[in-house]
């Protein structure tokens, strides 16, 4: 077992069809959640005080969970309560785990506290999932991304780590308001150089398959126990940039994994 684990986007990566109670805008929609920079927000058109979004991943397909993660959950006004909840039959679903906290570095996480993590014990696999928003008044449940699934252990802990500190290259920088203002310099990110050795090969093929997949190549890097591999962090927000995979040739379950990631702010 790892320390280092790593969620990617998970359910609403893979789901056939998300499903939002209410109309949402154009530019601020369903398709966001799943992937894209953390600008590319999601959010209602209205505003209510309870609102759901749904996940159906389609005719003899399921999944299990242990963590859900709202990024940028800091932008969701008078928020007090988000269930996280399944069903195998889209009628009748039960609640696999309840957020009514939304504390600032316990609840709310990440290098600017804003992102919200939830784990709990895995559950069963089904075929629907239902994300509730409850509100104490009015709110369009504004935020970035929502990752479900269960967080991946490569099973050994990296070889080494080097997070590095970096500017990036002049480029208009987006604002949290998704405010754009030209030729500014972004803030310092780190980049992320992990490598894994002697994982197992089944390990070793799932951890490249998600690392090097398009559609997946945005993920947390999460420590659930210690913060001194991430430069004193427990839970960053990236992209892939870069992966690499070498086999042993004369030991079975002896592979070598390399990436680089890349943090993502906004």
């Amino acid at each position: 077992m790892s320390n280092l684990k790593i969620a990617f986007p998970g359910i609403f990566n893979d789901a056939l069809t998300i499903t939002p109670s209410s109309t949402v805008d154009t530019d601020r929609n369903e398709f966001n959640l799943p992937r894209g920079r953390r600008d590319h927000r999601f959010r209602f058109s209205a505003t209510s005080t309870n609102e759901t979004i749904k996940c159906d991943l389609g005719s003899g397909n399921t999944q299990s969970a242990d963590f859900c993660i709202l990024t940028r959950a800091d932008l969701i006004d008078n928020v007090s309560q988000i269930l996280v909840r399944r069903s195998t039959d889209d009628v009748s679903y039960t609640t696999e785990h309840t957020q009514s906290t939304f504390v600032a570095g316990t609840d709310l996480l990440g290098r600017n506290d804003d992102d919200l993590l939830m784990t709990f014990t895995q559950t069963s696999a089904y075929r629907y999932w239902l994300i509730d928003y409850t509100a104490s008044s009015a709110s369009d449940f504004e935020h970035s991304k929502l990752y479900l699934g269960n967080l991946f252990d490569p099973g050994k802990d990296p070889a080494s780590i080097n997070v590095l500190s970096r500017v990036t290259q002049i480029q208009d920088f987006i604002a949290d308001d998704g405010t754009r203002y030209q030729g500014r310099v972004r803030n310092l990110e780190y980049e992320i150089r992990v490598l894994w050795e002697g994982l197992t090969d089944a390990n070793a093929d799932s951890l490249y398959d998600n690392l090097t997949d398009r559609h997946k190549r945005f993920c947390y890097l999460y420590q659930d126990s210690a913060t001194n591999q991430l430069a004193g962090e427990k839970f960053i927000h990236c992209m892939t940039d870069k992966g690499s995979i070498s086999r042993q040739q004369v030991y079975l379950d002896w592979n070598t994994v390399g990436c680089t990631f890349l943090e993502m702010t906004g």
